[in-house]
């Protein structure tokens, strides 16, 4: 019932836009834009150990729990079966398609960011690609060309770059983790595509986005499987890295040094006299240090460190775990 009434109100509004056409699309792009930045004027999110501003974390963790739902019975099964019966040189392909096809937004994107020279990289690489490289299927300039290599842009980040802040964390319906600043981009990037214009079929766009779904489903099974098996909270570990992630895209892979902790002060010679210390001994008398010989075929605790030698002080006691030499010598 619920997919049934989300795809007639998406099929409603794409023939509203399809109708009104690019004055209707500049529009709603227009209206858009002016509620991100009123809503993330007075709401951006602090850098440092709080990472995400999660302010609905209720309602996001309901939606994440159906996300993992629709995930586990229908968009991991297909994306397992496309990475095991689908070859990974065809797989890479639809990789370098999507992404071509990716290219001009990217392209829009980098030149409303002032990024010159990230725009001439993706106008080379859609000349190159969809040239040489038959349509996009080919990835012919970035192949050993470190330089050419893709890197994923879009709104979110031209927001981001023009002072915009992230604003509450979101998770969408099906698309999952966002947050108001990158959703709005996510909406903006859909209806300023020149590829919809350039091809205007509505089953063009339903065949891409189920592609797109699959084919990014299937290079994330190992890393969130991983993630999942591995993290106490699995929504806060996503809601954390997505955080990290967009960050580095942000600035490019190269994110400025965390504020977390504060800087000291670097101390001068005048606040210490040496002159104090020269004739100091120090007397471990009251600290006897013991030399523990391992006995072979023992192992150390991951209590503490893998050393042979240690001060008897309470909170720094050599463990040996003798278990392996009752296996062998009971």
């Amino acid at each position: 019932m619920g997919w049934a009434l989300a795809s007639k109100n998406f099929n409603k509004c794409n023939a509203l836009l399809r109708q009104h056409g690019r004055a209707g699309r500049a529009g709603l792009v227009a209206v858009l834009l002016t509620f991100l930045v009123s809503a993330c004027a007075s709401s951006q999110s602090t850098e440092g150990y709080e990472e995400v501003w999660d302010p609905i974390e209720p309602l996001n963790r309901a939606v994440f729990q159906v996300n993992e739902a629709v995930d586990f019975m229908i968009i991991r099964p297909i994306s397992a079966t496309y990475r095991q019966v689908v070859p990974d040189p065809l797989q890479e392909m639809v990789t370098n398609f999507l992404r071509n096809l990716k290219t001009p937004i990217i392209l829009v994107n980098e030149l409303l960011q002032g990024d010159w020279e990230g725009a001439e990289v993706a106008a080379t690489r859609f000349f190159l690609n969809s040239s040489l490289g038959l349509g996009g299927i080919l990835d012919i300039a970035g192949y050993g060309n470190p330089d050419l290599a893709y890197r994923s842009e879009d709104f979110g980040q031209t927001l981001a770059v023009w002072g915009v802040g992230d604003g509450p964390y979101l998770v969408l319906p099906l698309l999952g983790p966002s947050n108001l600043r990158d959703g709005t981009g996510l909406v903006v990037d859909t209806l300023a595509d020149p590829v919809t214009y350039a091809v205007d079929d509505e089953t063009f766009d339903w065949v891409r986005l189920g592609l797109t779904a699959v084919d990014t489903r299937a290079r994330l099974l190992d890393p969130l499987d991983e993630i999942k098996a591995s993290s106490l909270d699995f929504y806060a570990a996503v809601r954390s890295l997505y955080w990290q992630n967009r960050r580095s895209e942000i600035y490019d892979g190269n994110p400025p040094a965390s504020d977390a902790f504060p800087d000291f002060e670097d101390f001068e010679d005048e606040d210490f006299e040496d002159e104090d210390f020269e004739d100091e001994e120090i007397d471990d008398s009251s600290r006897p240090t013991v030399s523990a010989p391992v006995p072979a075929g023992a192992f150390l605790s991951e209590a503490t460190p893998p050393v042979a030698t240690t001060t008897l002080a309470a909170t720094n006691i050599l463990i040996l775990d003798l278990e392996p030499l009752r296996k062998i010598d009971p």
